[in-house]
């Protein structure tokens, strides 16, 4: 029905620790998601967090787009 459902802090919590518990190092790999406050983006437990190979890619060619547009250049 579309009706946002409030999560209990506390399965928030066994949640991310659930996920923590499956490696070592956390990796984020999708630009798509990179800006959501999701409960398996947001404090997962590992250290160190890095940038994936694609999410990079992917921030790598909006940076060169930005500083060095290919002309002519439309934005909307």
């Amino acid at each position: 029905n579309g009706e946002k459902v409030k999560a209990d802090q506390e399965d928030v919590k066994k949640f991310r620790d659930s996920l923590s518990k499956h490696g070592d190092v956390f990796v984020n790999d999708a630009f798509g998601t990179a800006h959501r406050a999701h409960s398996s983006m947001v404090g997962v437990n590992l250290n160190p967090k890095v940038a994936g190979f694609l999410l990079k890619k992917e921030l790598d060619y909006f940076a060169n787009a930005l500083e060095n547009p290919q002309r002519p250049f439309l934005a909307i």
